[in-house]
């Protein structure tokens, strides 16, 4: 009842109450985040957790009275929901007024469908039921255990998804690679002659299905190109670089922001060799022009696509000449 009671808060206000459960089947069977297997398995284990937290009333309470189960689980744990999550769970998510309040509604589903049980149905109905009446009360309550499993698996087909396939595309195209101003240097000019610049990538940040804020990963990147001067190439460039740095493995919520604001426009450092002597002809000028491939795995919450940026820029600043 806890998540049941949450269903209506999805179409009206948003509520997404299942993505947790990625994280819970996740870190029990190492499968894919985004996998239905994986949302199957942290729905049971959110169920058992729900199931441990009601036994736990019954046997802490003696007296299983409407005040006592409303101020144990709608007030004290629901009042520890919303700070622990908040504070230690809530990994680049914001947590408005409306979050803890279907927390707070979640939690007194609960607390009613406790004092129900043991106050109506265990001591009224179930006494005077047959073995029919039973076995269709048994049955009315296996329904409603495997309602929120249900549909969020139906969910997750016909909108998650999509959903998350759309966000991912996008930040794809926004993502873009771009020379870093000012960044074109001479390094050396002694056996062989040295150059550097940086390329900057991004905006790399954006918020997922159920609007956590995520860095978009980009690995296996492989970046080659060329300066030349007057026409004539001087230097051929090249990087690799296995992973951008990310904010995706953050695990606490204090840290997030400062490593998001730091990864959302990544460099990559680029180094370039060409013969001595066309350095030593460089040294006199101080414009070159750059050109650059950069070939990459995109990786999103659910989409991954290779992608290969390309670059030009005509009469820039060399220092260091």
């Amino acid at each position: 009842m806890f998540s049941v009671v949450r269903i209506p808060l999805h179409f009206m206000i948003g509520i997404i109450y299942w993505h947790p459960w990625y994280d819970f089947g996740n870190a029990l069977t190492n499968t894919p985040l985004d996998a239905q297997s994986t949302l199957l398995v942290g729905g049971l284990l959110n169920l058992i957790q729900g199931w441990a937290m009601g036994l736990g009333f019954y046997i802490l309470f003696k007296r299983i009275s409407l005040m006592n189960v409303l101020c144990y689980i709608a007030v004290w744990i629901s009042a520890l929901y919303s700070y622990d999550f908040a504070a230690y769970s809530r990994v680049g998510l914001q947590s408005p007024p409306y979050w803890h309040a279907s927390m707070a509604w979640a939690h007194f589903g609960m607390a009613i469908t406790l004092w129900f049980m043991a106050n109506v149905v265990a001591k009224r109905f179930w006494p005077r039921f047959g073995v029919p009446g039973r076995v269709g009360v048994i049955a009315v309550g296996a329904l409603i255990v495997l309602i929120p499993s249900v549909f969020a698996q139906w969910r997750a087909v016909t909108w998650q998804f999509p959903k998350e396939a759309a966000i991912d595309n996008a930040a794809f195209a926004r993502a873009n690679l771009a020379l870093v101003p000012g960044s074109a240097t001479l390094l050396s000019t002694t056996t062989d002659t040295r150059y550097s610049f940086t390329l900057r990538m991004g905006p790399r940040d954006y918020h997922n299905w159920f609007k956590q804020q995520r860095s978009l990963d980009a690995h296996g990147i492989q970046v080659t190109g060329q300066l030349s001067r007057n026409g004539q190439i001087i230097a051929w460039c090249n990087a690799s670089v296995a992973d951008l740095p990310s904010a995706n493995f953050v695990t606490l919520p204090e840290k997030f922001a400062p490593v998001m604001k730091a990864v959302t426009y990544s460099n990559i450092p680029v180094t370039c060799r060409g013969p001595a002597a066309t350095g030593q002809a460089t040294a006199g000028s101080s414009r070159i022009d750059v050109n650059w491939s950069a070939h990459m795995t995109l990786v999103g919450g659910q989409e991954v696509r290779d992608r290969t940026f390309t670059g030009q820029q005509s009469s820039v600043q060399l220092n260091g000449s």
